[in-house]
């Protein structure tokens, strides 16, 4: 795995928007069609689709039965 780098502000803004916590996230790959990031604790990786950053779709959280909480994108 490349290692990531800190966020930008323009991506901080970005990935406060969709929800995440920019200090816990570095930046993998971002290029304008896609951002790919990866988590400082976790070590998981997300990828960013262009939709998202265009304001096209949005990340949602929702809670299963369980009582536990997901993120899924859903297109506006």
């Amino acid at each position: 795995m490349k290692n990531g780098k800190k966020p930008t502000l323009a991506q901080k803004k970005f990935l406060q928007d969709t929800g995440l916590d920019s200090e816990k996230w570095l930046i993998v790959k971002d290029t304008p069609e896609e951002m790919v990031i990866v988590s400082k604790i976790a070590l998981q990786r997300r990828l960013c689709a262009n939709l998202i950053r265009e304001g096209k779709a949005k990340i949602m959280i929702a809670t299963r039965k369980d009582g536990t909480t997901y993120r899924y994108t859903k297109p506006k």
